[in-house]
């Protein structure tokens, strides 16, 4: 009795699965929306749409995600899925074609497909959009023939309602330059709270393209990229242009996770930083050209304040920064400008754009690890645990610069070090212009000259006693 009671349940869950299967059937594939039920009747839902079967006659791929948001203009939360199969000819989308109309959904999500998408104009984010790959190994934005001066741009005035975009996110896929001279890919001068890049390659850009640009919006409306990040986990490799500049913009969320390679020696650095307030953490930069060679002669890994047109670059902190086979891990530029807002002040031709820079962790295969124009301080160590450079000191009624404050790790540059026995005696002993603090007794803090001192100062590469 229990088995035919089983038979019995089976028979009749089986059979009402292909009844409730066999009515909801023909919503799939009807615009590409799914089916749900709503108080015991079946209705189509646009919360989650395929778009690769939106339509009878599948077409490019660009024109179909714009026709699933324009045929669903009111509609938050629009998730857009294009991961269907498309045909090649599909993924090429036509020129001037961006997947997100003018008025379209004030929130979407759109899903992009394995494989390579061609495009040969900008696309451009409205805010609060997200647009997911299944991969940087894996999804491919390439450009070709293009017309525009970036791949991605986050965000416009018109369609933020002013200079603060919110909510657009970019990740899991990759973006192909295609050697095109001077084409950016990422381009962020208006996204800011939850606007952030994850898990992205970027990769063939040439000239003075770069891959990730974060900066300040100077057409009408202003806005910036400050308040937006983290930006992590991004892979450059490139035969040219620059990884990523930071210009202007400040109070951004950092990068975490970045790995820059060029395969040429180039004058130009991989990053500039020149903004306030940010902070780039975990970042690897190499030379690694084709063939083996010598390392880089004139290229730098991280260029800080070399941009005169911005306000500086101040209080930034670089950490766990590796450098391979460049001739600068670290390049503090001593360029000189009345817009920036280190001290003496603003409008003083004598002001650096650098001030308060923290470096913590910084190592390098190269000529130089840091190279400090500002203070004119080269280090070539291996491995520096600490680097900071402060802020000029003025005085007088006319701010006449006098010094800067600074201190490091490094035992090759002059600093403020503590002991519990006195410093070697003999010259080449210490850094001209260091100090030490000997906390010993009378008999530790006396050195093999029989000079006594609780403070030694560094004069002739040699201590002498100052108290």
């Amino acid at each position: 009795m229990r088995i035919a009671t089983v038979s019995v349940f089976n028979r009749f869950f089986v059979g009402t699965a292909f009844v409730l299967l066999g009515s909801i059937a023909p919503l799939f594939g009807q615009k590409g929306q799914n089916a749900v039920l709503q108080s015991g009747s079946k209705i189509s839902s646009i919360a989650f749409i395929d778009a690769s079967r939106y339509e009878t006659t599948q077409r490019d791929i660009c024109i179909t995600i714009q026709q699933v948001l324009t045929d669903n203009p009111s509609s938050n939360g629009v998730t857009v899925d294009a991961r269907g199969s498309w045909s090649p000819g599909n993924m090429t989308c036509v020129s001037g074609e961006n997947p997100w109309p003018t008025s379209g959904p004030t929130s979407n999500v759109v899903l992009l497909p394995a494989g390579t998408i061609t495009i040969s104009s900008t696309w451009t984010l409205p805010q609060n959009t997200r647009l997911i790959g299944e991969g940087p190994n894996t999804t491919v934005i390439q450009a070709s023939s293009f017309s525009g001066s970036d791949m991605i741009d986050m965000g416009s005035p018109s369609g933020c309602g002013g200079n603060d975009c919110q909510g657009m996110v970019i990740e899991h896929l990759a973006l192909n330059a295609g050697g095109i001279n001077n084409l950016n890919g990422i381009v962020n001068l208006l996204g800011e709270e939850l606007t952030y890049v994850d898990d992205v390659a970027l990769t063939n850009f040439a000239g003075t393209g770069t891959g990730l640009t974060l900066g300040i919006y100077n057409g009408t409306g202003g806005g910036s990229a400050g308040n937006s990040g983290p930006y992590s986990n991004i892979y450059f490799y490139s035969a040219g242009g620059t990884c990523v500049r930071i210009n202007g913009t400040g109070g951004t969320r950092g990068i975490h996770g970045l790995t820059c390679i060029t395969t040429v020696s180039t004058a130009g650095p991989l990053i500039y930083l020149d903004g306030a307030n940010n902070s780039l953490e975990d970042v690897t930069l190499a030379y690694s050209p084709s063939t083996s060679g010598p390392p880089a002669t004139s290229l730098d890994g991280i260029l800080v304040g070399s941009q005169t047109l911005y306000s500086g670059a101040q209080s930034n902190v670089l950490m766990n920064i590796t450098g391979s086979d460049l001739t600068n891990v670290v390049h503090i530029s001593n360029a000189q400008s009345g817009n920036s807002i280190c001290p003496p002040g603003t409008g003083s031709s004598s002001t650096y754009n650098v001030c308060d820079l923290t470096i913590l962790g910084v190592s390098g295969g190269g000529s130089l690890t840091i190279k400090d124009d500002v203070s004119g301080t080269n280090i070539s160590d291996a491995t520096v645990g600490m680097y900071v450079l402060g802020e000029q000191v003025v005085q007088g009624a006319s701010n006449t610069p006098i010094g800067y404050s600074r201190n490091t790790s490094s035992p090759s540059v002059p600093t403020w070090l503590v002991g519990s026995v006195a410093p070697p005696a003999g010259t080449g002993t210490c850094a001209t212009g260091a100090l030490y603090s000997c906390t010993g007794t009378t008999n530790e803090c006396t050195n093999s000259l029989s000079v006594m001192a609780t403070i030694w100062g560094c004069a002739g590469a040699s201590w002498v006693k100052i108290k």
